[in-house]
């Protein structure tokens, strides 16, 4: 049986169930939890007499260079929000496109990656252009995204790995596409962030954003993203306030003057406690190794894939290793999915309802012994709900 990659001892719920829903939230390491709840009480009970201004600066810088060294960019080009929303919303809204032009993505996406184009677009005339998929969640291919890109194309807003299927697009590929035409590339690297190395200097991304509370195991409250230098000279970000400054602490009132490049886009005090943990976990994640992680997710995945096969399902998620991730989707014909997706949760089988569909995630935690007890309860409930 394979074995966890990392010290399951972090992850004390794991012997209570077979949690397989990271796709969903992350497990938090027992060591990360403490030490925010420390850092939460240290600040809730002494104020400025623990926290200064000079604190409060180097608040975020743990988790901005820790996701400068997960993206492989300069600390410098790392932007820190509360969210993957807010942070896409800020970008997307400077880069706004007009009249005549679209903003492609994938009508299966997370709804966070859509919803501001869609705003935008009912403001401005452009077109929100869908990859439709949503019939037949598995005939998703990165060839599909390029086939929607032309000439009108502003923008192209996309998942690096899909929440519902786990499929990973080949981003060097949709960028090369992007750039014959002109336009810009954002990714949200949420569902990847974590499971899957990410280079987006190397595949020419113009921005790729990340919530941290999934893959990466941090909490709610903290995001990062990576911002191509250049990308917002001349634009800004519908969203200012106090930290909207080169210089933060002058508090001139009467002054309004942008940072550079990433940092344009933070605006206010955030969770600082979420902030320390994201940093940390991304520690966590860098020293387990992302590689090891991904081919530790994959080799269970498919273990997982093929088992669940084997019991009837029709599966969603891509076979090919290249195109695949520590998420398994699959159908089970003739069984009602909710249902099946409930009982397996009422017996410690820990995943999530998606597009008709259950959906399976594997992380670093997971060790062969659970895949093989989802595979029987899983057997279990078919039986029983026949």
């Amino acid at each position: 049986m394979t074995a966890a990659l990392s010290d399951r001892a972090d992850f004390p719920v794991l012997d209570e169930l077979t949690y397989l829903n990271t796709a969903s939230i992350g497990l938090v390491p027992a060591s990360i939890v403490d030490s925010t709840e420390e850092f939460a009480r240290e600040l809730a009970t002494r104020g400025t007499t623990w926290f200064d201004e000079e604190q409060e600066t180097r608040a975020l810088e743990g988790a901005r260079t820790a996701a400068a060294e997960l993206f492989d960019v300069d600390a410098h080009d790392v932007a820190v929000g509360s969210s993957f929303t807010e942070l896409l919303a800020q970008l997307a809204w400077a880069l706004a496109p007009g009249s005549g032009r679209n903003i492609v993505s994938i009508d299966i996406d997370f709804p966070s990656v859509t919803r501001v184009w869609q705003r935008i677009a009912s403001q401005t005339g452009a077109e929100v252009r869908w990859v439709r998929v949503v019939g037949d969640p598995g005939s998703l291919d990165t060839a599909r995204v390029i086939e929607a890109i032309d000439e009108r194309t502003a923008v192209v807003c996309v998942s690096h790995v899909q929440y519902s299927t786990g499929y990973v697009l080949d981003l060097a590929a949709v960028t090369r596409a992007a750039r014959e035409v002109g336009a810009v590339v954002l990714v949200d690297a949420t569902q990847a962030a974590g499971q899957v190395p990410l280079r987006p200097k190397e595949w020419g991304v113009d921005a790729l954003l990340a919530g941290g509370y999934k893959w990466l195991g941090g909490m709610f409250g903290a995001a990062v993203a990576y911002v191509r230098p250049g990308l917002l000279a001349g634009r800004r970000p519908p969203i200012v306030g106090w930290l909207t400054d080169p210089e933060p602490y002058t508090l001139e009132a009467t002054r309004l003057q942008w940072p550079d490049g990433a940092r344009t886009l933070e605006a206010s005090t955030s969770s600082y406690s979420a902030a320390l943990a994201l940093g940390l976990a991304i520690r966590y994640s860098l020293g387990l190794g992302v590689d090891r992680v991904r081919a530790h997710g994959l080799a269970l995945a498919a273990t997982l894939a093929d088992g669940l096969r084997e019991l009837g399902a029709d599966l969603l998620s891509p076979e090919k290793p290249s195109e695949g991730s520590g998420i398994v989707t699959v159908r089970f014909p003739g069984h009602d999915a909710d249902r099946i997706t409930a009982q397996l949760n009422a017996r410690g089988v820990v995943v999530s309802p998606r597009l008709q569909a259950t959906r399976f995630s594997v992380h670093h935690h997971t060790n062969g012994e659970e895949v093989a007890h989802a595979l029987q309860v899983a057997r279990e409930v078919l039986g029983a709900d026949k």
